[in-house]
């Protein structure tokens, strides 16, 4: 999450604008770049496939590259963990500013090999909104994990994921 606001920094020369800094940050297209750009994603060949404007749908594309796969010709379950990893608490961070957001436990249990192209969406519901407002309002903290699919380029489920993520109000 700070990588990519370190990368968003990094595209604002001193000549910009505020209002210019503004759109940008606000542009779909433009955080749909930088996320591409987030240097695991980059490497893996991620694509952003669809994000919501209000960060609480995603759907991404994981490709099935050459240098990415086993001896069985199946991408290595790492790649699967590395790109399902940080994209609940992405979206998080984006939905609730002013928080410190981190993954705190990423289960992934593999049910078929990885064969294809893979596709992992995620959506957060408004009882996940709720829930993680009502945490940060009583505790200043809270915890809330997602549930999610990642499936192959014929629909076949591939991978379910449990990922935790914790949001912690900045001081």
């Amino acid at each position: 999450m700070k990588l990519l606001n370190r990368l968003t920094h990094l595209t604002q020369p001193k000549t910009m604008s505020r209002s210019l800094m503004k759109s940008l940050r606000e542009n779909q297209k433009f955080q749909t770049l930088i996320l591409e750009l987030y240097p695991p994603f980059f490497f893996m060949g991620v694509k952003i496939l669809s994000i919501s404007k209000d960060y609480r749908h995603l759907k991404v594309r994981l490709p099935l590259r050459r240098y990415g796969t086993n001896h069985n010709g199946t991408m290595f379950g790492g790649f699967i963990c590395s790109a399902s990893d940080p994209l609940a608490a992405l979206m998080c961070s984006k939905i609730f500013k002013n928080t410190e957001v981190w993954t705190q436990a990423h289960k992934v249990d593999f049910l078929r090999p990885g064969r294809t192209d893979l596709t992992i969406e995620i959506q957060i519901t408004d009882d996940d909104l709720e829930a993680i407002q009502t945490g940060l309002n009583d505790h200043a903290k809270v915890s809330r994990s997602f549930q999610y699919d990642i499936r192959d380029s014929n629909g076949k489920l591939v991978a379910r994921v449990l990922n935790t993520v914790h949001l912690k109000i900045r001081k």
